[in-house]
């Protein structure tokens, strides 16, 4: 009675295989070989007997790394994944702060956007070009922070280029407000404010300045270049023939130009000519003025002179 039902159940599964058209009862189909290994026309999964194979059933899971249905291909790189959304799209915008293809990574952590400038290093730090189209140009963009030419220059007075941008102290506007680039402020306070080693009028800065100027007049009684010292009081005035003193007391020339010729200028109160005859019965000129005794008029009062 088993022998019968075991070739009745043979008969069956005979009958069932040859129903569907398959010999794969004899002979079994390799799924992933592109041969038609069973000689029925169907050739890898498209036979009847690969139907439920892993490698022919679709890649179930696009996003976990794994080769799911063990045909060599992985997630989106597997036909299978094409209509997936994560493995049809691509990150669209690189700094937008959403992930655009909904993968996970967001912006510039995503390989899609690998190669987009946004995402690349800003390349020249002193073009005025924002090369990673950031948004922030050369040094204003932080990828910048390192290079040589976002320095600061250091030392705005040791003729040294110390942040590479090839302008050198005062030229480098880092140095716009250190007081060496900055002009004298007071040119009569005996201070050096601009630290060039020069102080006051002897710093060029100040030449055109009035108190730098010279005392134009040494004789007008006016403080012409506004130093606080006036006409000879002005050391401008020194070498002025105005403020030389009478050179010649009996010349009757005004030599020093001030109004006073000869005795009667004060530069000549010492000089002998202009004191009296202190003897007038010794012979002698005694104030050299070319008279002598009571020839001299200063002495027309003194006794020795008058008449008997």
């Amino acid at each position: 009675m088993k022998r019968q039902n075991l070739i009745a159940c043979f008969c069956c599964c005979i009958i069932f295989a040859a129903c569907n058209g398959d010999p794969d009862l004899w002979d079994e189909e390799i799924c992933n070989n592109g041969i038609d290994d069973n000689g029925d026309g169907n050739i890898d999964c498209a036979d009847w007997s690969c139907r439920w194979t892993a490698l022919c059933m679709p890649e179930d899971n696009c996003n976990d790394g794994v080769d799911n249905d063990g045909d060599g291909k992985t997630d989106c790189d597997d036909p299978d994944c094409v209509n997936i959304p994560r493995c049809n799209w691509h990150e669209t915008i690189c700094n937008d702060g959403i992930d655009n293809d909904q993968d996970g990574p967001i912006d510039c952590a995503d390989t899609d956007c690998s190669s987009n400038p946004v995402c690349l290093p800003e390349t020249n730090c002193a073009d005025n070009v924002d090369n990673d189209e950031d948004g922030a140009t050369d040094c204003n963009d932080s990828d910048c922070t390192v290079d040589p030419v976002c320095a600061m220059e250091t030392e705005c007075m040791d003729g040294i280029d110390n942040d590479g941008d090839l302008l050198v102290d005062c030229a480098d506007p880092d140095c716009i407000a250190h007081p060496y680039c900055l002009p004298e402020t007071d040119c009569s306070d005996g201070t050096d404010n601009d630290l060039d080693g020069l102080t006051d009028c002897d710093d060029t800065d100040c030449s055109e300045e009035l108190v730098c100027t010279t005392e134009l007049n040494c004789h007008d009684g006016e403080d012409n270049d506004s130093d606080g010292a006036t006409d000879c009081d002005d050391l401008d005035c020194a070498a002025s023939e105005a403020c030389l003193p009478e050179t010649s007391c009996n010349d009757g020339v005004d030599n020093d130009f001030d109004g006073l010729t000869d005795c009667d200028d004060p530069d000549c109160d010492f000089e002998t000519v202009c004191m009296p005859e202190v003897d007038c019965e010794d012979t002698i000129d005694n104030d050299e003025d070319g008279f002598t005794d009571c020839d001299d008029p200063n002495c027309e009062a003194d006794p020795a002179c008058l008449p008997p």
